[in-house]
């Protein structure tokens, strides 16, 4: 405030209620000159309302101040004392800019004067009491304050503080009170104002369902009426409840049938619904007369994708061997070679044959374990070899016996999808609708283009999904997927896994839009917090499985088929063993055939 003009208004407003012997003739001054006089009045109807207002702006929570200029003349005054401060000038007509686009904040009504009873009950409560947080009125003598308590209602009388701006006294106000006026103080009636909320007592609040579980299910209840439930629509009803408020049900086309939330929010956005129930991103791209509440869901939209199946019994054999083990035991057939070709000969010799190291025969069949004979009176280190030699074999035979039987019975699975190219390695689909989208990222889509399968309408992808048909890959949100899960536990093997790496959006924070010019968007983004704190929104989210079973959406039914598994091993399985049985023949021959024409040579020589 203008600390000038306060102090100004105070000397002012002293001048005007102490009066002393010695000021007469400034007293009769005032009285005498008619200007003087009205503009002292207003200037101490200035002082007096700026002290008003620092006590309701140190104690009242409003967002801005609501002035009507066309009650009293002193109109002009009031409002040039509240320049600083956030306001908002309406006239006879109520017609203002900003009035419509405002309804949803709190605001102080003040105002001077009345008209007539109708004006009592028609503008200052059926207009304005929806949206203000209280009302302020300046009245020009007492027993304009009785007659406006006679026109008031007995259950209304205190949502007002009456002041008679002719008094002297600035610090006497009044309310009604069983029609009659009742003196009263600011920090009753702040007080007062503290613990009103906005009335929407029998308010109608008109609303529709995208249909969508777990977040909103419409149905029909034994008595025929259109019910709402998931954890999404639960808090509308719960609001409607709550404030005994008029929760009006919009008919679809088709009970059953999901509707894109895009539909609900062009109808918001034209009026057509109050608070539908759905939750979508925040938009304002064509639609800045909606208004959003606080976020009700952070939503993951990833993938949920096929488990990998069991792998076939002919690639069991490949799968147990790594090659680097196979090095390791290379290396020990080579390093056990040495050993047996040092230590067999008397004396020990250093310089070993290749040949005899490279195709040892007696470390390579014990390492495979196969049978040994020991040398004739081996010496106490070849003992000690072949005893390191037959615990190696043992080793690795019962490790890689282990494994093959181990796999056999219960087979591994084939890798994990982790990224596009995975996707196209096994095979996969993924399944989209245009209006999902419009969550992924341009340049993915344009690399991967050929994965993505348009699924259209959005019902039919949303059956395609709830069907588990293995063959797709599906965008899922993480509210969804949780119901998924649970259904899984059903199933005799689960289909699919959720992939928190593949994404098409993360952490979006999605809220109830909520039509233009409502007076309850502050009310209901209390209410949702109220859930949360309380927890009961959690505990909806937590129920949707069970909900969805108690509503027949999901059936407790195994969607999964189970694989074949064969009791015994098939020629097939075998084809890798006969494939390097074959090899090891072929290479065999060929040793054999050179042994023969090398040794064929020999002979020959004289």
């Amino acid at each position: 405030m203008d600390m000038k003009r306060l102090f100004g208004a105070g000397v002012l407003l002293f001048v005007f209620t102490y009066r002393p012997t010695n000021c007469r003739s400034l007293e009769s001054k005032f009285h005498n000159d008619d200007v003087t006089d009205t503009r002292y009045r207003q200037l101490a109807l200035e002082g007096r309302f700026m002290g008003l207002m620092r006590i309701f702006k140190s104690e009242l929570d409003y967002d801005y101040i609501v002035l009507l200029d066309n009650y009293c003349a002193s109109s002009p005054e009031i409002i040039n004392g509240i320049t600083i401060e956030p306001h908002m000038i309406i006239s006879h007509d109520f017609s203002t800019r900003n009035w419509d686009q405002s309804r949803h904040k709190k605001g102080l009504l003040m105002r001077c004067g009345w008209r007539n009873c109708q004006n009592v009950s028609t503008h200052l409560l059926d207009t304005y009491a929806p949206f203000v947080n209280g009302q302020v009125l300046w009245m020009d003598s007492t027993g304009e304050i009785d007659d406006f308590c006679k026109c008031l209602k007995r259950e209304l009388g205190n949502k007002f503080l009456l002041l008679d701006w002719s008094s002297e006294n600035s610090e006497q106000f009044y309310t009604c009170h069983s029609h009659t006026r009742r003196k009263a103080n600011v920090s009753d009636f702040v007080e007062l104002l503290r613990q009103r909320d906005v009335d929407i007592k029998g308010l109608r609040i008109i609303t529709e369902s995208d249909q969508l579980p777990p977040r909103s299910i419409l149905y029909y209840d034994t008595d025929g009426n259109l019910q709402l439930e998931g954890f999404v629509a639960n808090c509308i009803t719960s609001f409607a409840e709550r404030y005994d408020a008029t929760l009006v049900i919009q008919p679809p086309l088709e009970v059953g049938r999901a509707v894109f939330y895009e539909v609900l929010l062009n109808k918001t956005a034209r009026g057509l619904l109050d608070m539908p129930a759905i939750v979508t991103p925040y938009k304002n791209k064509g639609l800045s007369a909606i208004q959003y509440s606080y976020p009700l869901e952070q939503m993951d939209l990833c993938y949920m994708i096929p488990l990998p199946r069991r792998m076939k019994g002919n690639r069991i054999f490949t799968y147990i061997i790594d090659w680097r083990v196979m090095i390791v035991i290379a290396g020990l057939a080579i390093v056990y070679g040495i050993l047996f070709d040092a230590v067999a000969c008397a004396p020990i010799k250093l310089n070993v044959s290749f040949s005899n190291v490279v195709v040892n025969d007696k470390g390579i069949r014990v390492l495979l374990g196969q049978s040994f004979v020991m040398p004739k009176n081996p010496r106490p280190l070849l003992q000690y070899i072949c005893f390191l030699l037959c615990y190696t074999s043992l080793i690795i035979s019962t490790t890689y016996q282990a494994y093959l039987q181990s796999n056999r019975i219960h087979p591994a699975l084939e890798k994990r999808v982790e990224s596009y190219e995975d996707m196209k390695e096994a095979g996969l689909r993924i399944a989209l609708t245009s209006q999902e989208s419009e969550f992924l990222d341009p340049s993915i889509y344009a690399m991967h283009k050929d994965l993505f399968t348009p699924i259209e309408p959005y019902d039919r992808f949303l059956k395609l999904r709830e069907s588990m048909d293995t063959r797709f890959v599906y965008p899922v949100s993480n509210t969804r997927w949780e119901v998924f899960n649970e259904q899984q536990d059903l199933f005799q093997r689960p289909l699919f896994y959720y992939s928190s790496k593949l994404c098409l959006r993360k952490q979006a924070l999605l809220a109830v839009p909520l039509g233009p010019n409502l007076p309850y968007k502050s009310l209901f983004d209390q209410h949702l917090l109220h859930l949360r704190e309380t927890g009961l929104l959690q505990y909806w989210i937590s129920v949707n499985f069970y909900t969805m079973v108690r509503l027949n959406i999901t059936a407790f039914r195994d969607l999964s088929t189970p694989e074949e598994i064969a009791d015994a091993i098939e020629l097939n399985d075998l084809k890798w063993i006969w494939l390097l049985y074959g090899v090891t023949l072929f290479v065999a021959f060929s040793v054999l055939m050179c042994e023969l024409v090398h040794f064929h040579k020999l002979s020959k020589r004289p």
